[in-house]
């Protein structure tokens, strides 16, 4: 069973990092607080994917994959959902190995049918425990030790959706109506409202709010008390909606918006991250400029233009943060690659005491 649960805790691990919600409890149907989305082709078909040849290293990969990995090259979509604990320590828990009861979805969308019938035939082939329910039929992950060293929540099955489509999901998800939305009427629509872009996150902020601020306060404690941190930190969980789009070929590489429960929390929100903005853009520059002008002074310029683009604008209650797409950034991203990576192996000899690396020999 290990192979199978190899396979599929890499997805179900990222629904939970980015903690996907479901409200109800007791009763089949539930609904996320928080979805995410991949689509992978869109990365791989941006300027960069083509500059950085990510097909090719991803077929490359493809070709001999690991015992019971899925084909990645086929998958088209993973859109994935969860429960929101009301702290961060349930999803710790999943991580170290111990079960619990989170509410959770992942979907896995492959380009054929064949790439979806691979995942079936590998639970099948791990002797997993089988149902049937609704007219359709359910692999159960097994509860206990085994599954928690997988990092599967207790009651967590799989099941075939379509011809492409692969589920695992807790029960409560697996076994909903395909009628009903997975997604609690705040997100739906917030979620309606985003672009179509390579990665989305939309979290019901509202609903998630124990989540929120046990996030919060965690990250307060790795921010080492830094004030300005803090207290955006502190925003996360008055806001009632925040959605996250990354995508590698629009104006915008990153938006952030984010929604407050009346004006005045969204003007809150606003300053707030105006004035990070504010104390960030000059700190960036100054490191662009020290540390990789010397070596790539036109990648820098790039960044730089990345950092001074930088922006935070209010309309009514909704919040936005942009982070641009420069001209010339696939390019610059390529060039600056090997010099960040000389110049945290530089940094890694210095903390060892190490100095810069003898000339010669050992």
């Amino acid at each position: 069973m290990r192979s199978l649960g190899m396979k599929l805790v890499v997805f179900a691990a990222v629904a939970m990092l980015t903690a996907p919600v479901f409200a109800q409890t007791d009763t089949y149907g539930a609904k996320a607080d928080v979805v995410m989305e991949i689509h992978p082709s869109k990365i791989i078909d941006s300027p960069l994917g083509k500059k950085m040849e990510f097909a090719k290293k991803l077929a490359e990969m493809s070709a001999d994959p690991a015992p019971g990995q899925p084909d990645l090259s086929k998958l088209v979509r993973v859109f994935a959902g969860l429960v929101a604990p009301e702290n961060v320590e349930k999803m710790e828990e999943i991580q170290e190995g111990q079960q619990n009861d989170m509410k959770f979805f992942v979907r896995l969308e492959f380009s054929t049918a064949e790439a979806a019938k691979q995942v079936i035939a590998e639970a099948m082939n791990n002797n997993v425990g089988k149902t049937e329910k609704n007219g359709r039929t359910y692999y159960q992950v097994p509860d206990g030790q085994e599954g928690a060293e997988q990092g599967f929540p207790t009651g967590t099955v799989m099941y075939q959706v379509n011809e492409k489509v692969v589920e695992l999901a807790s029960k409560e998800f697996a076994y909903r109506s395909d009628t009903d939305s997975p997604m609690t009427d705040r997100l739906a629509t917030a979620w309606k409202a985003m672009p179509n872009k390579a990665l989305k996150i939309s979290v019901d902020g509202v609903n998630a709010r124990g989540l929120m601020k046990s996030l919060a306060e965690d990250g307060k404690k790795t921010v080492g008390g830094n004030p300005i941190a803090g207290a955006i930190l502190d925003l996360f969980p008055t806001m009632d909606n925040i959605n996250l789009s990354v995508d590698l070929a629009s104006a915008n590489l990153l938006t952030l918006q984010m929604a407050g429960s009346d004006k005045d929390k969204s003007v809150d929100i606003h300053d707030a991250f105006k004035a990070l903005m504010t104390l960030v853009k000059p700190g960036a520059k100054q490191g662009i400029d020290a540390f990789i002008g010397p070596q790539a002074p036109e990648a820098a310029a790039v960044l730089g233009k990345l950092v001074s683009g930088m922006d935070v604008t209010q309309e009514g209650n909704n919040v936005t943060l942009n982070i641009p797409r420069p001209d010339g950034f696939e390019d610059a991203t390529v060039e600056v690659i090997p010099v960040i990576q000389m110049i945290i192996v530089q940094m890694a000899l210095q903390g060892m005491g190490g100095g810069a690396p003898p000339a010669s020999g050992f």
